[in-house]
């Protein structure tokens, strides 16, 4: 009978040791869910105030947004105009060209012009 209430406080000692180390690794555990909640909470602040700021300045990246877009319409518009005003350029030098080798044609044959390169 001796034998097995020995037994028995042997039993309740180690469940009671292993229920301490049990009750040490939840301690544990319960600091590190701490220390994790304190540092996801203080995460989720950071990511508060970085919208607050986002929030703040979304009007001045809009309106810089719009700026650009008109930049470029007025970049495009003035290359347009560059543009055209080459080609009209193009055109009327064209023309003067023409209009001179019309106007040396009619003076040769004014003239009388007929000798031709290997006479000269």
């Amino acid at each position: 009978m001796q034998s097995r209430i020995d037994g028995l406080v042997k039993q309740c000692k180690e469940e009671n040791i292993n229920c301490c180390a049990t009750g040490n690794e939840l301690a544990e555990l319960r600091k590190r869910f701490e220390a994790k909640c304190i540092h996801n909470n203080k995460l989720q602040s950071e990511v508060n105030e970085l919208r607050a700021k986002e929030d703040f300045f979304q009007p001045e990246i809009d309106k810089a947004e719009s700026l650009k877009a008109e930049l470029n319409e007025q970049r495009n518009f003035v290359m347009s105009l560059e543009v055209k005003n080459t080609i009209d350029s193009m055109k009327i030098a064209h023309k003067k060209v023409i209009e001179a080798m019309e106007e040396a044609h009619r003076l040769v044959k004014a003239v009388g012009f007929t000798t031709t390169h290997r006479q000269i």
